[in-house]
């Protein structure tokens, strides 16, 4: 899981190499998911 959008997701898989992959993005609102189950980094958001 990324807070990254999905087009950057798709660029960082297509550089990669990356074909078929299941990429989760928790972009908006901005990490929802990751910090409802205390993942994300507060230290990431600076």
């Amino acid at each position: 899981m990324s807070v990254d959008t999905v087009p950057s997701k798709k660029a960082w898989a297509k550089e990669l190499g990356i074909k078929n992959t299941g990429l989760l993005s928790d972009f908006w609102p901005h990490g929802e998911v990751a910090s409802s189950s205390k993942k994300l980094s507060s230290a990431i958001l600076l």
